[in-house]
């Protein structure tokens, strides 16, 4: 049995989201508040700001590999997208 310290808050919040939770938990790397799947340097509403940040998360790593994974699991963010904010982003943020 390996146990790891893990500490899944943001790093612009003290109270974690389930986005930024999520990418902690399965890209190893603490986000912003309201993003998954994109590093430290994204921002929330900022797309242009966003771009070039995502990161590789364990289910992309398992797909690659040939595995199944679940599109869902333990939160209620999506861990197979690298989310900005949708509304931002297409009115050109």
């Amino acid at each position: 049995m390996f146990i790891f310290p893990l500490q899944t808050y943001n790093i612009d919040h003290q109270v974690a989201d389930s986005a930024g939770t999520a990418t902690a938990f399965l890209c190893g790397v603490k986000a912003r508040y309201g993003t998954v799947g994109l590093g430290p340097g994204a921002r929330r509403g900022d797309c242009r700001a966003s771009q070039g940040h995502n990161v590789t998360c364990i289910l992309e790593l398992a797909q690659r590999a040939g595995w199944s994974s679940s599109p869902s699991l333990i939160t209620s963010a999506k861990n197979y997208g690298h989310i900005r904010e949708v509304v931002a982003c297409e009115r050109g943020n």
